[in-house]
């Protein structure tokens, strides 16, 4: 039995299809299909049902594809470390955050964190917190900075870096634009200017304060998040967000942003696959910006 003949095996039950199986595995469905039955021949046991529709797994297939897909993964965690002890130039770091809420992570990964281990070469991408999540489940990355309070996953470990607090961003020349902090109460009434429905913590976050005190704002949805901030400095509505310090909303003179009176906190911190092997460059990363939430405290 080779690793070969298991990674044929699951492919074929993940696609119910040997031809597709053999698209995703770059091989040709010939190929595919030999392997799955030199493997039963080999087991003496009949893994798959066929039919000219349908692909089923037997009662043994059953139980030989969840030891399978331990042993796959086992070979793929194997393969991981021996890569993480092998000397090379370059240690290769994928990391994603919210740039809604990470804003401050660009100065400490192109900057700091490379001046501190250049052997190691971080690849930064932008997404919310729950497709950090989706991509790490997927092991698509390996570490990621998010909002915590979305990260309440049996799958997910986190680390509480920093707590924020909610802030409204409004026209510069908005009656709301003088006063030192904004009562809730206020938004009755007030179109607000949201991003992506259903996919936010920000929605999800100021809408539970707002049914709370039971307020019903007037709710636009946006598809981009810069249309967001350029909507409210066209004077179009209002917006919350969790981070005021993008350059978007602290360069644009059209816009003010200010706390809500009754602060709505949150915390974000760093996101990782509880049981799945972290590499010494993930580590590193781990550590260092764990330091970063010493210093702040300092």
């Amino acid at each position: 039995m080779e690793l070969r003949q298991l990674e044929y095996f699951t492919a074929v039950n993940k696609f119910k299809n040997y031809t597709k199986a053999a698209e995703y595995l770059h091989v040709s469905q010939p190929t595919v299909s030999i392997a799955v039955q030199k493997l039963e021949e080999e087991l003496g046991v009949q893994l798959l049902e066929r039919d000219n529709k349908n692909i089923a797994l037997t009662a043994p297939g059953r139980v030989f594809l969840q030891e399978a897909e331990k042993i796959l993964t086992a070979a793929e965690r194997l393969l991981k470390i021996m890569d993480d002890l092998r000397p090379s130039a370059k240690k290769h770091l994928k990391v994603a955050f919210p740039s809604t809420i990470g804003s401050w992570l660009w100065k400490e990964l192109l900057y700091r964190f490379p001046a501190a281990h250049p052997d190691i070469e971080p690849e930064i991408e932008e997404h919310g917190t729950a497709e950090i999540i989706r991509l790490l489940k997927a092991q698509e990355i390996e570490i990621g900075y998010g909002v915590i309070g979305l990260a309440d996953d049996e799958e997910i470990e986190h680390e509480v870096i920093r707590r924020g607090r909610m802030k409204l961003i409004v026209p510069a020349a908005h009656p709301f634009a003088s006063l030192a902090a904004v009562p809730i109460e206020k938004l009755a009434g007030q179109q607000l200017i949201m991003y992506a429905k259903g996919t936010t913590y920000t929605e999800k976050l100021l809408l539970s304060k707002l049914a709370e005190k039971k307020i019903a704002p007037k709710l636009l949805y946006v598809r981009e998040q810069s249309s967001v901030f350029d909507m409210v400095a066209q004077e179009c509505g209002l917006a919350a967000v969790l981070d005021d310090r993008v350059s978007a909303i602290r360069d644009n003179p059209r816009l003010v942003s200010l706390p809500f009176a009754d602060p709505i906190v949150f915390d974000t911190g760093l996101i990782w696959s509880k049981n799945k092997f972290l590499s010494a460059a993930a580590r590193k990363f781990k550590d260092f910006i764990i330091s970063c939430k010493e210093q702040d405290r300092k």
